[in-house]
């Protein structure tokens, strides 16, 4: 009696075949295939998600210096360059932009759109905070195909106030 397995018909198992392989990696393409959309929806809200609380972090630190400084900040929207700018406003009526990090917000990508609707504004685009904590009201609104962020201002408390909405496909 022969040892099991030691017949001319026997197999050793030590490894995989290369049709085995082929089909593991046309499974593993067909399934990166169908998940690429979804990969660039998630990228594309984030980038709509970090634009809109980036906005909205601008608008809390115009406040905040307004309050600390005792000054009015005016926090405009400068379409052009697709960004937020600080300036503060002098007791005598003199305007100072300020400059750095804290003088202007991260640019927003071009394939966002930006709405900026403010009731009481001196000048379009422009809102302003004062020193006992109110501000104007308005809002702004940042969207893109399949999603928007609005921030609306409360006046009594000068602090935005950020809302989600997911447009349908």
């Amino acid at each position: 009696m022969g040892a099991r397995g030691t017949g001319r018909g026997a197999r050793k198992s030590q490894g995989f075949t290369l049709i085995e392989l082929a089909l593991v990696a046309v499974a593993l393409a067909m399934l990166l295939a169908a998940a690429m959309p979804r990969f660039s929806d998630v990228a594309g809200r984030l980038r709509l998600e970090q634009a809109a609380f980036g906005m909205a972090r601008g608008l809390r630190t115009a406040h905040e210096l307004a309050v600390t400084q005792g000054r009015v900040v005016t926090w405009a929207w400068d379409d052009d360059a697709r960004r937020a700018r600080l300036a503060t406003l002098d007791p005598d009526g003199h305007q100072t932009w300020l400059t750095g990090t804290l003088g202007h917000s991260e640019t927003v990508p071009s394939a966002l759109t930006v709405a900026v609707e403010f009731d009481d504004a001196a000048e379009a685009g422009q809102l302003q905070f004062y020193p006992d904590g109110t501000s104007q009201p308005g809002l702004l609104r940042l969207s893109d195909a399949r999603a928007s962020y609005t921030i609306t201002m409360d006046p009594s408390t000068g602090q935005p106030r950020l809302a989600a909405a997911h447009v349908a496909p």
